[in-house]
């Protein structure tokens, strides 16, 4: 919904977000329009951090808190050395259910950050037999197996306590 102001400034939401982000004289044009509380909110595929990882936020909760974080700095691309790191402060890796449950915000994210262009598909923990494991095209969202040799992207996951 678009907004104006004494100043006749008319801008849409998502462009004020933008325009705030980016700070100086943009960021006081959406001031202008919106309050500050309403440019902050989180969007898909902002970054956050969480227990000393920063994370993609996937995932939200109708009051728009952040519930899923897909990681920003630990991704591999092979399945094998993915499946043995050990993770702490509740990062793990992802089971294929994760991507089912979080596939609007994945595929958002991948898009503004056009993930799909290099590595567009992302590993699960979850095998389906000894050779194959299921992985998420998080492009289009749409979950598929392979072998585990494939390189295929790997990132960890978590979820955050409800606020």
């Amino acid at each position: 919904m678009a907004k104006s102001n004494k100043r006749n400034v008319t801008i849409d939401i998502k462009t004020a977000k933008d325009w705030y982000k980016q700070g100086g004289s943009l960021r006081e044009v959406a001031l202008q329009a919106f309050d500050e509380d309403e440019l902050r909110s989180l969007e898909y595929g902002d970054i956050i951090e969480y227990n000393g990882m920063k994370g993609y936020v996937v995932g939200m909760d109708n009051n728009g808190n952040p519930t899923a974080l897909l990681s920003v700095d630990f991704w591999v691309e092979d399945w094998y050395d993915a499946i043995i790191r050990k993770f702490s402060g509740g990062w793990h890796l992802p089971n294929i259910d994760f991507f089912k449950i979080y596939r609007e915000g994945i595929i958002a994210t991948a898009k503004r950050y056009k993930w799909a262009e290099n590595y567009p598909y992302l590993w699960s923990s979850s095998e389906c037999s000894s050779n194959y494991a299921w992985y998420c095209n998080y492009y289009n969202g749409n979950c598929d197996y392979n072998s585990k040799g494939f390189n295929h992207c790997v990132r960890a996951v978590s979820l955050l306590p409800a606020l």
